[in-house]
């Protein structure tokens, strides 16, 4: 085992939070989410929560249950599908 990772079996909860941080800061993605939301959050104030929230569930709500159910379905199905799949192959 390299001693990275046997390095991490003995890690306090202090450090392995600070990992956790470190390794979440790294992540491009994850970087451009808080980036965004501090940007949002720091120029307007936070939103009230039922105006934010209300409005786009809503018409997603609308878009998904009646105008598209059959393919939201399908490729959920689909998609579970391929991934059970993937692991049967996977264990042959």
């Amino acid at each position: 085992m390299p001693m990275s990772l046997s390095a991490i079996d003995t890690i306090t909860p202090a450090k392995a939070q600070g990992l956790g941080a470190l390794l979440s800061g790294v992540n491009p993605k994850n970087l451009a989410l808080c980036l965004t939301g501090g940007a949002t959050l720091g120029s307007d104030g936070p939103p009230s929560g039922e105006s934010v929230v209300k409005g786009p569930l809503d018409e997603l709500r609308q878009w998904r249950l009646t105008l598209h159910n059959a393919a939201v379905m399908s490729v959920l199905l689909l998609v579970i599908g391929v991934a059970i799949m993937g692991k049967g192959l996977a264990g042959f």
